[in-house]
């Protein structure tokens, strides 16, 4: 589920939209990671993810050699601005992500 966030800090974009690992991936996500398999009974693309040795996971670019965004723990959050498709993605710790965007849910 992609869910539309509004947040107040000049460092990070206004509007994001979130994704978090176990939840069906969005195609903001599979348009630029490399995918590794198709479920034909729900339409979901399974992304290739490393693990970290900190703890986290690194999602891998549609290249197969870049990280495309890398995360911190398995329970960070994935943003992408909201307004631009091409924007970067990048990776928010739950309490980073609420200090930021926690005001208001769209």
């Amino acid at each position: 589920m992609t869910n539309k966030q509004i947040g107040e800090n000049s460092k990070y974009p206004q509007e994001v939209i979130t994704w978090k690992l176990g939840e069906v991936v969005p195609e903001w996500i599979s348009d630029r990671a490399k995918v590794t398999a198709l479920e034909a009974t729900t339409n979901n693309v399974q992304i290739d993810l490393r693990n970290t040795n900190t703890g986290g996971y690194e999602i891998i670019d549609a290249d197969g050699i870049n990280t495309l965004v890398k995360s911190n723990g398995k329970e960070d959050i994935i943003c992408r601005e909201a307004l631009h498709k091409t924007s970067k993605i990048f990776s928010l710790s739950p309490i980073q992500f609420k200090l930021i965007y926690g005001k208001r849910n769209i």
